[in-house]
This record gives structure tokens, sequence and C-alpha cells, in this order.
């Protein structure tokens, strides 16, 4: 199977080292790393021939060692004299690697993505030379240095633990920045990959600022859809119009995955359309997409729910969903040891079953079926 390539060009980006003392910076494709001083920044080199594609994203270290990823597949290691120490294609160590498979995604401009705003660090091998890897949402890493110059997937050569503070470091750093953050148009890749790695790795103030974060008041949506077959007041069957931000809901699944008990903030918003008027024009979406957070309770009502319950009386119970099916018309409550699955046919729940294993929380489904 091949995939076509398409060649874009990205904004101007910087990046700046733990201190500030290093800035690599992009214009027009042109790759600088500057040092600053007591008087100022000095130019260490520049660079307009590193890869013949635009760079997308740029990280430093406080060594001056730096990493450029050019679109969304080369990835190239610079040591501080901007010397090419490592070039990897992505997506090829990807596709090699089985576990990956699952999680890549095809556009419609067929091309592949592996994650559109990844993590980034450097540490230092076993050995004391300066290495980089990008982390994957779903937790592959991929790794360069002197020693693997086309890339690998292994981590034999770095200390795990050490690895995974700083990762969690970066988490932390990034989800603090998510609550001063204003409303923009989606939620950037950074902080949905930060929020899976501290409920796949985090402790005790991993999950409090989880839960700080699942309480932001959603403004916006990343994606939308629509459950068919929704019995009405009216008694009738239309379509319920549904969208959903990514951030409350991988906040949510990460803070059960840690153990606690799940917010009230959903990550679902649902819009009714009682209008004959098929015109999806006559009204502004962005507004009728109502994220209300679950009632008061909803965690003891998840028991008492019952065969025959329309979506609304569900709604009116419990909430929004903390994971829709929607291949099999299912709403999923998670909480502590129990998933609740109410599966829906003809506008009515016609079954309930609760799964105390939560296979989900180890292979990381919801987040395949909702970013991948």
């Amino acid at each position: 199977m091949s995939f076509g390539r398409v060649e874009s060009t990205f904004p101007d980006t910087h990046a700046r080292s733990a201190t500030g003392r290093f800035e690599l910076r992009t214009r027009a494709g042109v790759v600088t790393l500057l040092e600053r001083g007591g008087v100022g920044a000095r130019e260490r080199w520049t660079s307009a021939t590193i890869h013949a594609g635009s760079p997308k994203h740029v990280w430093v270290s406080e060594l001056g060692w730096s990493a450029v990823l050019y679109g969304d597949d080369t990835l190239v290691l610079l040591d501080p004299a901007g010397a090419r120490v490592a070039q990897t294609d992505v997506l090829a160590l990807l596709l090699e690697d089985p576990d990956s498979k699952a999680f890549l995604r095809q556009t419609n401009d067929d091309v592949l993505l592996w994650d559109s705003d990844p993590l980034g660090v450097f540490a230092i091998t076993s050995y004391g030379a300066p290495c980089f890897f990008v982390r994957c949402y779903w937790g592959r890493r991929v790794l360069l240095h002197a020693g693997a110059p086309r890339g690998t997937l292994e981590l034999s050569t770095v200390a795990q633990s050490t690895i995974v503070g700083r990762e969690l470091a970066l988490a932390t750093e990034l989800l603090t920045e998510a609550l001063g953050r204003p409303e923009t148009e989606g939620t950037p890749g950074r902080f949905c990959a930060a929020a899976v790695l501290l409920g796949l790795e985090g402790g005790r103030e991993a999950a409090a600022l989880l839960e700080r974060v699942s309480a932001l008041p959603v403004e916006d949506y990343d994606f939308a859809s629509s459950v068919h077959d929704v019995r009405m007041p009216s008694g009738e069957l239309e379509s319920l119009e549904y969208a959903w931000n990514l951030l409350p809901m991988l906040c949510t699944w990460a803070l059960v995955r840690l153990g606690h008990r799940p917010p009230r903030g959903a990550g679902y918003g649902f819009c009714w359309d009682e209008d004959d008027d098929d015109d999806e024009d006559s009204y502004d979406w962005d507004e009728d997409y109502v994220f209300e957070p679950r009632p008061e309770g909803w965690l003891a009502a998840l028991s008492r729910l019952r065969e025959g319950l329309t979506h609304a009386e569900v709604l009116a119970r419990v909430g929004a969903p903390t994971f829709i099916r929607w291949r099999t018309s299912t709403w999923c409550y998670d909480d502590v040891g129990c998933t609740h699955a109410l599966r829906f046919e003809a506008g009515v729940v016609v079954e309930i079953t609760r799964d105390h294993e939560q296979r989900w929380r180890t292979t990381l489904e919801y987040e395949q079926s909702l970013l991948s």
C-alpha cells in the first residue's frame, strides 16, 4: 500500500530551551539557532538546506541541540553547530510497528498523520550522549541519537525513568498552560497528548490538574456528529445532533484510569433540532450545542437506569455519556471499576450492560476511536 504525500508550507515558529539560553526559530523555511547572553543574542548557525520540506515543529535543548520536524514525517536531530546527526521518516517507522498501525489515520488527501502536535523531549543516553524523542499519544516513542542515525522505536539506550519524568514534567506544563489559554478554534494536539500521558503515568498531583482542566467551560467543539432514531417529546423519531470537545473527555478518562471518580464536566454537547426545516443554515450550530455539567448525584443514578428510557430521559437523569460508541448506538458512562453501557434501538434503551473489567483503561480504545 502506498500513500501520497502533500507538501505544505507551515507558519514560522520558534522554541526556547528551559532557561531561555537558546532559541531555535524558522523564517520562510530558514532555521536559525540563537544564543542569548548578557548583551543580547548572537547567531550560532543558520541553514536553509537541512531538509527540502517546510519546518512544522522545532525543539532546542539547554545544551544547544536542536530537533526539527518537517511536514508530518521527517524528524531531524542537529548538534550545537547545526550539523545533522540523525534523521528519520517517522511514518515509515510507525508503519513497521503493529502497535501503532491501529492509531494512524488516513485523511481525504491520502496522507497518513501520526500526530498533529507531538510531545518532544531531549534526554541523555546511558553513555552520556544527547538524544531526542517524540511521543505519540498512544505511548509509542520515536528516538533519535548519534547511535541511531536513522531513528528507532527502541529505548534500550535511555533510562526509562528519566524519559517518563521528563514527559510528565512537559505534560504538566502543557495542561497548566491550557488552564490560562484563551478560547481558540479546536484543541491543540499537544494538550490531548498531555492528558493521555498523565492518565497513564501520572499520580496525585496529575489528578488534581486533570480535574481543574476538565472543569473548564466548553466554548467550542472539535468534532460533530448525530444519533439517528431519537425519540422526541412528540413521539416521533428524529436525529440528535451532538458535538464533542476532546480535552474534557480525555481528562475524564485519565482520571478514571488513575482511580479517581469522574468529574461532572461533560465533553459531549447536544443540540435538539425540533424544527421541520431541513436547512441546517437556519440556525447557529455553535450556539445550539449545549455542554451541560452532569447533574448532582449522576453516579448514584447510574445503577437505577432501566430499559425503555429515551435519550432525553437518560440525559435528564445522568447527563452526557463519557463515551459514545456510535457504530452500535451505545452510550457509555464510566466510573471507577465499572462501565455502564446503554444500547439504544428505535429511540429507547434496549440493553444495559455493566463491565467491571474496563478493558479500555489499558488498551486506549476510547482514544483510538476519537483521535485516529
